[in-house]
């Protein structure tokens, strides 16, 4: 049993290993694209991760990759998990991998965005590892744009007694209400909103004024290069991203990434930000341009993941559904006890979907 340092030459090896174990396998751009493009990897001293070889075949592997965040004027090195995966056989070298990731040097900051096993959440707390202090991030929202398939997926799921309800007649009235909503709540200002296929230095200029109002709070450096690393291979054909702009100037942006699974082609809002003082509007015209996008690309659902109260209270007016994780995905490690205790605090925090792994 070999347990070194993750190569980009292990790509084949650890995808055999997630389809083994029935994960979702990455493209080799996709996974190279975690590192050899990240501003923040340094390829002489940062590790890419680890496997484990038995034979000279990969029965382990647990990926991580650096992420610049900031926090009261400060920049904060992070280390984000990316897929851990081991073959039954080999289940008893879980700690290993564990204390490999956890014993990573110049890290000020673990996060861990898409546990969604509560016996990994158990493991990971062994390590000091806490849950993200904002309720709300444990509580997505959904907002429904065909519920043909949302139908036929409830009906499997209830009792049978319900069962032999007409879908028919439900799928009409849920479709009627549908175009409703679109017609009445959907509103685009559509010379103040802008479509990107690259990020440029208008995003530089934007980020520079939003880290300064809000340096108290812990921010993804969301510079023009962290964004083209993190975003630019996905929002040319897997989401897109807008702006709201006045006098070519970006005031908020929306960043909207696909997410295909089994049953439903879901869009997944990871970041939506602005400045000024009528942010609640910029937020409703970026909403509505990107519900309308999703709309127009055959989309099932979109969904917003954690956020603030005020984005909620916003995408709330589009009556979406809500539904509770059944254990929070998204676990934290400070390093020093000075930023453990900043960490406490919830108004530190604006959790989403741009954290960690949860969309790259």
């Amino acid at each position: 049993m070999n347990f070194r340092s993750a190569e980009y030459l292990d790509f084949e090896g650890v995808m055999l290993l997630i389809l083994r174990n029935g994960l979702k396998i990455r493209c080799r751009e996709n996974w190279e694209n975690l590192w050899k493009k990240n501003p923040s990897f340094d390829k002489s001293t940062d590790s890419k991760g680890i496997v484990c070889e038995v034979n000279n075949k990969i029965v382990g592997y647990f990926g991580w990759f650096p992420m610049k965040y900031h926090l009261h004027n400060k920049e904060i090195k992070v280390l984000a998990s990316h897929t851990f995966v081991i073959d039954n056989s080999y289940r008893s070298i879980f700690f290993r991998f564990i204390k490999e990731f956890f014993n990573q040097k110049k890290i000020n900051l673990y996060l861990m965005t898409t546990v969604g096993h509560s016996g990994i959440n158990k493991i990971f707390s062994l390590y000091n590892s806490h849950k993200v202090p904002v309720e709300l991030y444990n509580r997505p929202l959904y907002y429904v744009l065909k519920y043909d398939k949302v139908v036929i997926y409830i009906f499997k799921k209830i009792s049978k007694i319900i069962r032999i309800l007409p879908q028919r007649p439900i799928l009409y009235v849920l479709n009627i209400f549908a175009k409703i909503k679109r017609m009445l709540l959907l509103h685009n200002e559509s010379d103040k909103i802008h479509r990107y296929y690259k990020f440029n230095d208008k995003f530089d200029k934007f980020w520079a004024i939003y880290l300064n109002i809000h340096h108290d709070i812990l921010l993804f450096n969301r510079s023009m290069i962290s964004l083209q690393w993190h975003f630019g291979h996905l929002i040319i054909e897997n989401g897109w991203v807008q702006t709201y702009e006045k006098n070519s100037q970006i005031l908020g942006y929306i960043i909207c990434i696909e997410e295909i699974g089994d049953i439903f082609r879901k869009v997944n809002i990871v970041d939506i930000i602005a400045i000024g003082d009528s942010q609640n509007e910029i937020y409703k015209s970026l909403f509505s341009s990107s519900i309308l996008l999703a709309y127009e690309g055959g989309y099932d659902i979109i969904e917003l993941v954690g956020f603030n109260k005020n984005i909620r209270k916003t995408f709330k007016k589009y009556f979406p559904v809500n539904r509770k994780f059944s254990v929070c995905p998204y676990l934290y490690n400070a390093k020093t006890n000075e930023l453990k205790n900043i960490l406490t605090n919830p108004k530190c925090w604006i959790p989403s979907m741009i954290d960690g792994d949860a969309s790259i």
